[in-house]
């Protein structure tokens, strides 16, 4: 019996010492992030945890390195800017434009709206998206009239120097963060006046010269935030503003009138006609005189 038990336990030890190994390897999980022109999905970089990737590299193209089954995989994207990350998707291959070209597009809901997304692996084959949208708008700023105008936008980088509220012009199309905010500015030139900003028509042929009551704002300096304030009378939110400028009025400056200078009422008497008027006046005394005494 125990001869019999014996040879078992050898046999065991030689069916496992020939018996092919298994390896890890084997029971490997392919896990391929996709980032594509043909993905739609260029719009930032992302890094990966797991296998032999280490996480200390960007990419900005599809990589599919392999790692073992229950290990943990970590992905982070990092958006563009002027680009909002949405979320991480399984994809799906396609036929883009029924001629065999071929792309890929993000399928089922969502897997996780974190800009980091750890999962385990525990399937074959990975099929990983991240999904962007642009963020960005475009906010028309123009004016007529003999004025300048400057925009000062909130998240300014270095490379927008006409964005820093200081370099005055016609106007310009200003590239935004939707939510942010920008202050728009308006300076006459001499002989004109600031009327105020209105809304623009971008269907007009010449935007600049075509706006539409009401007035947006009165005041030279004006803040919001495109795409998303609105005012009562226009439907749509801001996006297109005119400032507007008038000439001054020409002020005629009325001539003061003269006044007549009064005439002398008393008359300048010479020392000849004095001398004569004495003597009238004496004779005429004398003779009043004689005559009293002849009564």
């Amino acid at each position: 019996m125990k001869k019999s038990i014996s040879l078992a336990i050898i046999f065991i030890m030689l069916i496992a010492m020939f018996m092919p190994k298994v390896s890890k390897a084997a029971s490997a999980a392919r896990v391929q992030v996709i980032m594509s022109e043909f993905a739609n999905n260029l719009g930032g970089t992302f890094t990966f945890t797991g296998g032999e990737l280490d996480g200390s590299e960007d990419y900005n193209s599809t990589v599919s390195p392999f790692v073992y089954f229950d290990d943990d995989v970590t992905l982070t994207v990092t958006p563009d800017e002027f680009h909002r990350f949405i979320g991480w998707y399984n994809a799906e291959e396609y036929d883009i434009n029924g001629q065999g070209l071929m792309g890929w597009r993000a399928v089922g809901d969502v897997l996780s709206t974190e800009s980091t997304y750890t999962f385990t692996a525990t399937e074959p084959y990975y099929n990983i998206m991240p999904v962007f949208e642009l963020n960005v708008g475009h906010n028309n700023i123009w004016k007529t009239g003999d004025g300048q105008v400057t925009v000062l936008y909130e998240n300014r980088n270095e490379e927008q120097e006409t964005l820093d509220g200081e370099h005055w012009g016609d106007g310009e199309v200003v590239d935004y963060w939707i939510g942010d905010s920008i202050t728009v500015k308006a300076k006459a030139n001499e002989g004109s006046h600031f009327v105020g900003w209105f809304v623009t028509d971008p269907a007009a042929s010449d935007p600049a010269n075509y706006v539409r009551t009401p007035v947006v704002s009165a005041e030279e300096n004006f803040t919001y935030k495109p795409g998303v304030t609105t005012i009562d009378g226009v439907e749509e939110p801001l996006n297109y503003l005119t400032a507007v400028f008038e000439e001054d009025e020409e002020v005629v400056e009325e001539a003061e009138e003269e006044e007549p200078e009064e005439e002398e009422t008393s008359m300048s008497v010479k020392a000849g006609d004095s001398i004569a008027l004495w003597v009238s006046l004496t004779v005429l005394g004398l003779a009043i005189m004689v005559r009293f005494m002849k009564k």
